[in-house]
């Protein structure tokens, strides 16, 4: 394979929105891989930086959680801004149904400065006082919230132009699917292009194994009814999950098989490799060679 750290810059990717997948694999896995949390956290600041750098638009769909991904985002912005273009032009921020309703005033109003925050609807059906919904109530409530988690990721992928996977927790999620994987099938079920970061583990990992042909064990309603906590609640709420479609789907419309402008052997490299310069330069060598055929 030729080089790939040596790319010249360009502005192709000028406002492209490219959303982000990311969390923590569980600490179990990163140590098993000779990796920690601080390696997913500085491959998620270098691959949100040089996104910035290059001109997309970083979408994310996250909470207000202290640590979270949202504030390190805001981190990544007023470290990195260069003026070019206003802040709130880098950063589309998507939010569930009723996270913006019951959030801080404080936190909305730094939100609100740097990005451009897209609050989800209320349900249609099942709807509660904002203030008083406990996602884990019922199983009722919890089916109100795994829909309106999947609402949000379904705008954000009708909007975003790819998608980044990295990383992901595959236990203890209130979505049908763990949230990246269900982020990954709603892209491949669009056709939009993936970018899976298999080599920091986690669901990213787990996707790598699907896209190559491979089912693994945590994609499965089994396992996480044996793990995942309050997942039979869920199941309850919701009735039945085509666990077999999503499956499907990724590795039928998954890196390479809709076009993510990495040849083969790139693809094959990005789900495997945990050399942060190397998965930098594909993707942005996906994305830049995209932009140009289009």
């Amino acid at each position: 394979m030729t080089s790939v750290l040596e790319q010249p810059f360009d502005s192709s990717i000028v406002g492209w929105e490219v959303a982000i997948s990311v969390s923590e694999p569980d600490p179990e896995e990163l140590a098993a891989r000779g990796v920690s949390k601080a390696h997913v956290d500085h491959a998620f600041k270098e691959i949100a930086r040089q996104l910035l750098a290059a001109g997309a638009t970083l979408a994310y769909g996250g909470d207000f959680r202290r640590g979270g991904y949202t504030e390190r985002l805001i981190g990544i912005l007023n470290e990195y801004a260069d003026g070019r273009r206003p802040e709130k032009e880098c950063i589309r921020q998507y939010l569930a149904w009723p996270i913006w309703e019951t959030s801080d005033a404080t936190d909305r109003a730094k939100l609100n400065r740097v990005a451009t925050v897209l609050p989800g609807p209320p349900p249609e059906v099942g709807a509660a006082d904002p203030a008083a919904f406990d996602p884990v109530a019922s199983p009722a409530a919890r089916a109100v919230w795994a829909d309106s988690l999947t609402r949000m990721r379904e705008r954000m992928t009708e909007a975003m132009s790819a998608r980044v996977v990295l990383g992901g927790r595959l236990v203890d999620h209130r979505s049908r699917f763990p949230g990246l994987v269900e982020e990954a099938f709603l892209a491949a079920r669009a056709r939009k292009p993936l970018y899976v970061l298999g080599g920091f583990g986690g669901c990213a990992s787990c996707l790598a194994q699907l896209v190559r042909g491979q089912r693994p064990a945590a994609l499965t309603q089994e396992w996480q009814l044996d793990r995942t906590r309050g997942y039979e609640q869920l199941l309850e709420g919701v009735g039945a999950v085509d666990w077999e479609t999503m499956l499907d789907t990724i590795h039928r419309s998954g890196p390479g098989r809709v076009p993510n402008g990495l040849s083969d052997e790139e693809n094959e490299v990005l789900l495997d490799t945990a050399d942060l310069d190397l998965v930098v330069a594909l993707v942005l060598r996906g994305l830049r060679a995209l932009a140009l055929s289009r």
